[in-house]
């Protein structure tokens, strides 16, 4: 008997995922959320709907570590979540895309600089640092590096690395998937390029927004559309990282001060 999953499960993920995409801030929200300068306001509209479900566990008065921590965390909870709708192998595969938020520690691991002792309070990032070197990437991956691939001397490297990985190890006969993942890697490789490019990037985060969109409905129906909600997530975190980080440094700064 066949164990790859049939149309009624994807159509059934589909629905779930169309579901948890009508949850996600919308641009009145975020307008609401981005218009209160102080931290402590801002945290009260945050631990509420449709934001809240990330900032589990912040404290009051979060340092910069705990807000990282923090987001890493529900990441890694959004991506579990969604993956669990699909069938095995998806199910998987897709969880594996969390290992977005641990290729910064493989990196430091890689190039040979000690992790703070702050970091070993993440339950994923303790358990690379433990592992033997040999065993880091896969420890952060869950997948083997291709073998022919050069070792990365730089971030941009490992991410090139960690894709290839990852389409590598899809499941087989997924040839169509397989097309709709290389186009969601190039949006995020133009995301990436962002903060290089500057003001005077062709890319914005809008323009990968709308790409983003643009890949979930092309591909309704197949795991590519989880992947694509996902990384839609990153966009919302990150967003919500560079609020969260001013307003604890300014709120910072004004107690320094006093």
């Amino acid at each position: 008997m066949s164990t790859s999953p049939s149309a009624a499960d994807f159509d059934a993920a589909q629905a779930r995922l169309q579901a948890w995409r009508s949850r996600r801030p919308q641009v009145s929200e975020w307008a609401a959320l981005e218009a209160i300068l102080g931290l402590d306001e801002f945290l009260v509209r945050a631990r509420q709907p449709p934001f809240g479900r990330w900032l589990e566990g912040l404290s009051a008065e979060p340092s910069l570590h705990e807000i990282d921590r923090s987001l890493r965390l529900a990441f890694r909870r959004d991506c579990s979540a969604m993956a669990r709708w699909y069938e095995p192998p998806w199910n998987t595969t897709l969880a594996r895309l969390a290992a977005a938020v641990d290729l910064p520690l493989l990196a430091q691991s890689m190039r040979g600089e000690t992790p703070s002792r702050a970091l070993l309070d993440d339950r994923g990032w303790r358990a690379i640092i433990e592992a033997p070197a040999a065993d880091r990437f896969r420890a952060a991956t869950g997948v083997d590096a291709p073998t022919a691939s050069a070792e990365p001397t730089s971030d941009r490297d490992l991410f090139e690395l960690w894709i290839e990985a990852w389409l590598q190890a899809l499941p087989r006969g997924s040839d169509a998937a397989r097309e709709g993942f290389v186009g969601l890697a190039h949006a995020a490789r133009a995301y990436r390029a962002l903060s290089a490019a500057g003001p005077r990037g062709g890319a914005t985060v809008a323009s990968i927004a709308e790409r983003l969109a643009y890949l979930f409905r092309r591909h309704a129906g197949t795991p590519v559309a989880m992947a694509c909600e996902l990384a839609a997530v990153v966009l919302d975190l990150h967003r919500l990282r560079s609020g969260l980080v001013r307003r604890a440094l300014v709120h910072r700064a004004a107690a320094v001060a006093a």
